[in-house]
């Protein structure tokens, strides 16, 4: 059960700096259309009051990481795994989510899972306890040379009062809380895969030795605009084009201008260059290699690769335009980038 949530008490946040309109141009570069719409980025103020659920607090560097609403199945599963509320995350703990969900969709062909995220991490407070990004993710030791090279940037300078009001699901667990994160048995319990994850695990091995890094991870989902933390009926794997409706934005005209690119990844990676998040070309994305249908038909057997029934407790508050309700049956069209 999620523990205590502010309902109208202000003083775990600052003032928001998203009070205008030029202010909220970079949250509306990130957050999803609404399908009826209505306004889903509204003004910060200097004392939050959200008014469940008609608005919600939410964080840009949030949207900028890849977590977007309707969230996912498998970032609600953590949160409710480790008695987590949204805010007490920190940036980077989105970041590590998010570059998880889409190395397994988009480069190893299985969806994300909580037991194969806690086979590679657990959950760390931080010092001093903070109510807001109050926790972060760190690789458990033994297996830390198994993943990717992922390094984050150290700081996010003043990231709590980047936050604006958004329309969320009235659901405890995306409520601002009032108290720190409490550490539960499940932060530490051992995860035993099994021996049908070893064809993810070699996978994984190859991808890295062939150079695959965090970094390009993001690079990969920012340019195609998708947000590995939002519910989508399809995945990542079966991206099409600017045109497909799992993008957040759907469109050539909303791909990111070299430079803006360029900006993104500088304050989100703190990469002098955007180099660092490009892909080497023998590394394929699933959604253009052709070697995609046999890749999936082994990875059938690992239990990440099935579908789960929604929950609904993702955030939602209405369907987002263009969301098909079963996997494959997402209208796209346009070619693989």
């Amino acid at each position: 059960m999620a523990r205590g949530s502010a309902l109208l008490d202000g003083s775990v946040l600052p003032p928001s700096r998203i009070v205008n309109e030029r202010h909220a141009g970079l949250p509306r570069r990130f957050m999803p259309e609404s399908a009826t719409g209505r306004e889903i980025v509204m003004l910060g103020e200097g004392r939050p009051v959200p008014d469940y659920p008609g608005r919600s607090i939410f964080f840009l560097p949030f949207a900028m990481a890849g977590l977007v609403p309707p969230f996912s199945h498998f970032f609600m599963d953590v949160l409710e795994f480790y008695d987590l509320q949204m805010a007490h995350l920190t940036p980077n703990a989105v970041m590590t989510l998010a570059i998880f969900a889409h190395l397994c969709e988009m480069f190893i062909g299985v969806r994300p899972s909580l037991q194969l995220f806690r086979w590679f991490f657990t959950v760390q407070s931080v010092s001093p306890p903070s109510v807001v990004g109050g926790c972060y993710f760190q690789p458990r030791g033994p297996v830390l040379n198994r993943y990717i090279p992922c390094v984050l940037r150290k700081k996010w300078d003043d990231w709590k009062s980047d936050w604006f009001y958004t329309p969320l699901a009235d659901e405890a667990r995306l409520r601002l809380p009032s108290q720190p994160p409490a550490q539960v048995s499940s932060w530490r319990a051992p995860v035993d895969l099994g021996e049908e994850y070893d064809a993810v695990l070699d996978r994984l091995a190859g991808l890295r030795s062939q150079g695959l890094t965090g970094a390009m991870v993001f690079g990969d989902y920012l340019r195609r605009r998708i947000a590995p933390l939002q519910r989508r009926a399809r995945s990542a794997w079966e991206y099409t084009g600017p045109e497909d409706y799992m993008r957040t934005h759907q469109g050539a005209r909303w791909d990111w201008a070299p430079e803006d690119f360029k900006i993104v990844v500088q304050r989100v990676l703190n990469l002098s260059s955007a180099e660092a998040s490009r892909l080497p070309q023998e590394i394929l994305p699933l959604c253009i290699d052709p070697d995609r249908v046999s890749i999936l038909t082994i990875m059938l057997g690992v239990g990440a690769s099935e579908e789960r029934a929604p929950k609904g407790h993702d955030g939602a508050g209405e369907r987002r335009r263009g969301e098909q309700p079963a996997p494959g049956g997402g209208r796209a069209s346009g070619v693989g980038r």
